[in-house]
C-alpha cells in the first residue's frame, strides 16, 4: 500500500517540477523591449498585426451592430422606422440600409430599401446611439416599393414556374400530364 502511495506521489510530481524548470528558465526581458511595448500600447498598433487587421475603430467608423435597430428620422426628427439591415455590394461598400415601416412589433412591417447615399448617419454629442435622417416621410415609405431579397425573387420566379406547369397540366389528358 504504501508503495502504491509513493509511486502516485512521484507520478503527480513529475509534471509540477517540469513546470517550475519552464517558468525559471524564461529569459528576462531587457530594457529595449520594455520600451517597445510600452511604445505599441501608446501608439494602439501591435507591431505583428499584418496590414489586413483593423485593430481599432476609428472616430470616422460606425460598426454595423450600432446601426441595426437605430431609428430612421425625417426631416421633422419624426421617426418613421427602424434600420433591420444593411446592404453591402459583394466588394464590401454599403450601397444601402433595409428600413422596417408600419407594422406592430414586426407584425404587418415592411421592408423598405433606401440608397446610401440618400441618408445621413447622425448621433448627438458622446452619445453611442445613432440615427439615420431622410428626406422622405412615413407616408412615402409606406407606399413605396417592398424590398425583396434575392431569396424571395428566387422563390416568387420558382412559384411561377410551377403556375404555368400546371396550366400546362389542365389542359393535357392524365397520361399526358405524368410524362
Amino acid at each position: 500500500m504504501k508503495k502504491s502511495q509513493v509511486l502516485l506521489f512521484c507520478v503527480l510530481l513529475i509534471p509540477v517540477m517540469a513546470l517550475a524548470q519552464e517558468s525559471n528558465s524564461q529569459p528576462a526581458t531587457d530594457d529595449s523591449q520594455q520600451q517597445a511595448k510600452a511604445d505599441q500600447a501608446k501608439s494602439g498598433k501591435s507591431q505583428a498585426a499584418p496590414e489586413e487587421v483593423v485593430e481599432e475603430q476609428s472616430g470616422e467608423q460606425v460598426r454595423s451592430a450600432q446601426l441595426v435597430g437605430s431609428a430612421v428620422v425625417n426631416a421633422s426628427d419624426e421617426e418613421i422606422g427602424t434600420i433591420d439591415g444593411l446592404l453591402l455590394s459583394k466588394q464590401g461598400q454599403v450601397e444601402g440600409i433595409i428600413v422596417g415601416v408600419g407594422g406592430f412589433l414586426g407584425i404587418g412591417e415592411k421592408h423598405v430599401a433606401l440608397d446610401w447615399g440618400a441618408v445621413e448617419i447622425t448621433s448627438a454629442e458622446g452619445e453611442a446611439n445613432y440615427q439615420v435622417r431622410t428626406t422622405l416621410d412615413r407616408a412615402a415609405l409606406e407606399k413605396a416599393p417592398e424590398f425583396k431579397t434575392e431569396e424571395k425573387q428566387q422563390a416568387e420566379q420558382r412559384r411561377k414556374e410551377q403556375l404555368e406547369k400546371q396550366k400546362q397540366q389542365v389542359g393535357q389528358s392524365p397520361e399526358q400530364a405524368n410524362q
